[in-house]
């Protein structure tokens, strides 16, 4: 029983340090695909926090409840705005890139975040908007139309009459 324990606490030891990993980016909602909210980059350090100055602001082109935690990839930033649409700013200077989404569609849902895909070539931001599922093509903000019908998925196929409402982003294995 000893030993069970003692391979039990090593392999825990193990998983939290490699969980620490060495995360240099902001891809993934959360930081991570441990949604661990870290980053081993350490230009910015408690020493050094003072100094800060503002770089760029971006105004949202509408109002209400901000929730998004957004992701960075390849100098690229994406949120998404309390009316649901996604957007994609450079990162460096905070100009708007593209928006995608009606702004006078009622979803009746907050965004949380976006979940961003590539396989090399082809790169993809994942939202959904009410029961909709959304692949975004991530450099243009349009649809990818050979994702499901012309770029979404119902999610309330195969769940008659039932209410869905995805406000926080799935992870992509």
């Amino acid at each position: 029983m000893r030993t069970y324990l003692k391979s039990a606490l090593i392999l825990c030891i193990l998983a939290a340090s490699c969980a620490r990993g060495t995360y240099e980016g902001w891809s993934e909602y959360l930081g991570g695909p441990d949604r661990n909210h870290y980053s081993t980059l350490s230009q910015i350090t408690p020493e050094n926090v003072h100094q800060l100055e503002i770089a760029w602001t971006y105004s949202m082109p509408d109002s209400g409840q901000v929730q998004t935690n957004p992701v960075m990839v390849d100098g690229i930033l994406y949120g998404i705005t309390p009316s649901v649409q996604v957007f994609a700013l450079n990162a460096a200077t905070g100009e708007e890139i593209w928006r995608f989404g009606d702004p006078l569609i009622e979803s009746h849902n907050t965004g949380r975040g976006v979940a961003y895909w590539t396989d090399g070539r082809e790169k993809r931001i994942f939202h959904t908007i009410g029961p909709r599922l959304y692949a975004i093509d991530a450099l243009k903000g349009t649809p990818v139309s050979s994702f499901g019908n012309g770029g979404y998925i119902d999610l309330h196929l195969g769940l008659a009459g039932k209410y869905i409402n995805s406000n926080t982003p799935g992870t992509i294995f």
